[in-house]
């Protein structure tokens, strides 16, 4: 968004836009052709969580890598934390945000 090239504001946000939504062609390309990675489902909840400010989804995708073998150990951490951002998890009126909650093991506590 700081281009200095470009003057006005709503072609830099225009441009900012395109370049996110690039982005995640690319990792639901990358992910469709190998679902097994869980590096490309933590960039796209990254990519939710940081560009889209989109909570629900980086939850969701946190979720995913979490479930595939190799995943770092704070996937369902930062699953649980972004479901705290959540209006519905605040008491706010919903906007649509899911109950999401990674499967624990027999013990309750998560694998």
């Amino acid at each position: 968004m700081n281009d200095s090239a470009q003057p006005r504001l709503a072609l830099r946000i225009k441009a900012q836009r395109e370049y996110f939504q690039l982005g995640k062609d690319f990792l639901e390309h990358g992910i469709k052709n190998n679902p097994d990675r869980p590096q490309l489902y933590e960039a796209m909840a990254r990519l939710y969580r940081d560009k889209y400010n989109d909570h629900e989804h980086a939850a969701e995708f946190f979720g995913k890598t979490a479930d595939l073998p190799g995943a770092p150990s704070s996937a369902k951490r930062f699953a649980a934390y972004e479901l705290s951002h959540c209006e519905a998890a605040q008491g706010r009126p919903t906007t649509g945000c899911m109950v999401f909650m990674p499967p624990a093991t027999t013990n309750g506590f998560p694998r």
